[in-house]
């Protein structure tokens, strides 16, 4: 079972006007410590590893690049009809995973504070719920969005019918989403649009927990809507926040977005898709200094961390 330490439920103040707050998380490590995808596998049948590793290279098996969900459906059925890995061990191995004690300190702060919570994550519902389940935050989260799941009868290498784990894409393969940031499967730019369309994000602070490559789209898109905000001197309280595992994907991405926007000449195409000037006679000084001061606007809300007492911090001391 996941250890809990509860000495690490500090007693934070409560934030002013909290429910004008709503907290994204990404899963596997970010609101975890580990990938969930890859410990069940690590855990269950390590012998499996080089295998997952070869097709994960090769675009021609259909398991290439950009095709993690297809790879874990492959594995997981390997696992359950070949290995004899039966739901009871795939459940208690997930029972097992790696959380930070604040991270798990800090949803309880965050549910008393009934900030609403939504999990966007690459992962697949079962693995989500069951750590969930384990942890007794389930019903912590107005919204799951992640791959679908469900168990399904198979008969194994011996011909007896077992259950067997099948996770599928959340995006529908025959409506395929445009985004180039983002993984066949799931855009969580997308996914982030639907829930502005639910909660109504312009008139909340954000607040956007991940770590990898496919936060990028939505953490780009939270941050440049803090330019938009900043620009029409909207009220601060409702400037997003993304909250980065230091130095990992998501991080490294974000910062170098902004940073070749911030290198650009004021008035040049690239720029103006951005940024629109008010007339083509603008001074040059005055459009390059409102130039570099939008991008210092995103960078500013932009937070790493790199354990449980930072995140716990990012996001309970930089919402004020």
């Amino acid at each position: 079972m996941l250890y809990i330490d509860k000495a690490h439920c500090l007693d934070i103040p409560l934030l002013s006007d909290t429910m004008n707050v709503f907290a994204v998380f990404d899963f596997d490590w970010s609101l975890i410590n580990e990938n969930s995808d890859t410990w069940v596998i690590e855990q269950l049948c390590p012998q499996l590893i080089p295998h997952m590793k070869e097709i994960c290279k090769d675009p021609s098996n259909g398991y290439g690049p950009g095709q993690w969900t297809k790879v874990m459906d492959h594995m997981i059925s390997l696992m359950m009809l070949e290995h004899k890995v039966t739901k009871q061990q795939l459940k208690e191995c997930l029972q097992t995973i790696p959380i930070f004690d604040e991270n798990i300190a800090l949803l309880h702060k965050l549910h008393d504070l009934k900030i609403p919570m939504a999990i966007v994550s690459d992962a697949n519902e079962y693995f989500i719920d069951a750590i969930l389940e384990t942890l007794k935050i389930n019903d912590y989260f107005s919204r799951v969005i992640t791959n679908k799941s469900s168990f399904e009868m198979a008969k194994d290498g011996d011909g007896n019918e077992v259950e067997v784990l099948r996770v599928r894409p959340h995006q529908p393969v025959d409506a395929p989403h445009s985004c180039t940031l983002c993984p066949v499967n799931l855009c969580k730019g997308l996914v982030m649009n639907d829930l502005d369309c639910e909660y109504r994000f312009s008139n909340r602070r954000v607040v956007y927990v991940g770590d990898g490559g496919g936060d990028r789209c939505p953490c780009i898109a939270l941050l440049s809507r803090n330019i938009s905000n900043a620009d029409a001197n909207a009220d601060p309280s409702l400037m997003n926040k993304v909250c980065c595992r230091k130095d990992w994907s998501l991080h490294k991405g974000v910062l170098k977005h902004f940073t070749r926007l911030q290198s650009l000449t004021p008035g040049t195409d690239a720029v103006q898709s951005v940024f629109t000037s008010n007339t083509m006679e603008m001074e040059t000084h005055k459009a390059e200094e409102e130039h570099q001061h939008s991008m210092h606007k995103a960078l500013q809300h932009v937070h790493p961390w790199e354990n449980g007492e930072q995140l716990q911090d990012c996001i309970m001391h930089n919402l004020v």
